[in-house]
């Protein structure tokens, strides 16, 4: 009768360090998932800002145009991009822009930033080194006029 008890205390002490283990692996997770969500509003952020530097010049001449995307003047929005993305940063780590691209009337941005995880395995550590890559790409357009609006 004691070898049943022993061999089903060792089963609960063993189901238990499972239980901890996944949940402290579940922590890291969210905690990475958290920050890919706080990246990507970082990218939303730039791209709605770095977006208000119109084209002018193709802005005045087509307004009047059905469901005209407004033109982004290029040069200053990127320039504005470059500019915000430099002064973020991500829990003290810094935001690094990896791509940054614009075309006529739409802003795309690239970026990255090294975080370190919460808790830190054994196994994991000498695999990641305790960090993970988080990048994040965000695109933004807009439209002018009556687009959706069903008129």
């Amino acid at each position: 009768m004691s070898e049943k008890r022993g061999s089903l205390s060792v089963l609960t002490i063993s189901l238990f360090s499972l239980a901890l283990i996944t949940s402290i692996g579940i922590m890291d997770i969210a905690t990475v998932y958290g920050e890919k969500r706080e990246l990507t509003r970082i990218g939303e952020s730039v791209i709605s800002q770095s977006a208000t530097e119109l084209a002018t010049d193709r802005y005045y001449t087509t307004v009047n145009a059905p469901n005209m995307r407004i033109p982004l003047d290029c040069p200053a929005a990127m320039n504005m991009a470059r500019s915000l993305i430099a002064r973020e940063n991500l829990h003290g780590a810094p935001v690094e822009l990896l791509n940054l691209e614009c075309a006529n009337d739409a802003l795309t941005v690239t970026i990255r930033s090294v975080q370190s995880l919460a808790v830190r395995f054994p196994l994991m550590n000498s695999i990641t080194g305790g960090r993970v890559a988080i990048t994040a790409k965000i695109g933004g357009t807009s439209i002018f006029g009556s687009a959706g609006s069903g008129n």
